[in-house]
């Protein structure tokens, strides 16, 4: 199972990686704004998915997590890729240095299908260098198929599985009905 790792909780659940406002409450002006303003960095909306279906996540903060494995990921959900931030500067301190040890991979969820050349790749590629970090130690999911197989790229259709989990969720009071068409 994939481990969850984030810097931050509050009694409202576990907030935004990259965001320093602890006060955070879901569905408020502040939350909406963070898709807005810089780091980008919102909720992890794909652990709603799983909720949606039933199957449970593995969270913790960074700070509780002792094990070092390659399926612990540090998720930032990014509403807008900036080419010109450097992400990893943003972590928490303690964060960013567990994960140039090694302990856990870095996650950036970006829910667009956009083509990341040349921003987004060679925005990675700094951040990489500055950092002496190998590829091997993070994951660009995008909602671009023509990317499925080109490391460290990862394809997930982020806006088909949000548009189903809309639909359930305004329509709960709806019976789903199987017709045949001959």
């Amino acid at each position: 199972m994939i481990q969850w790792l984030f810097d931050k909780r509050n009694k409202y659940g576990f907030l935004p990686n990259l965001i320093k406002d602890e006060t955070l409450q879901p569905n408020t002006k502040a939350w909406w704004d963070l898709c807005i303003k810089p780091p980008y960095s919102y909720e992890f909306r794909f652990l709603k998915y799983c909720k949606l279906d039933g199957m449970t996540q593995n969270c913790s903060l960074v700070s509780d997590y002792i094990t070092n494995s390659q399926s612990a990921y540090y998720p930032i959900n990014l509403n807008f890729f900036d080419s010109t931030i450097d992400y990893i500067s943003l972590m928490e301190p303690y964060s960013r240095q567990r994960l140039l040890q090694g302990d856990y991979r870095l996650l950036f969820y970006y829910s667009e299908g956009d083509n990341p050349d040349p921003e987004i790749v060679s925005s990675l590629n700094k951040m990489l260098e500055k950092y002496k970090l190998s590829k091997n130690c993070i994951r660009f999911v995008i909602a671009n198929y023509k990317l499925q197989n080109q490391h460290p790229f990862v394809y997930f259709p982020d806006d088909e599985v949000y548009y189903r989990y809309l639909q359930i969720l305004e329509n709960k009071h709806v019976k789903i009905h199987i017709v045949s068409v001959c």
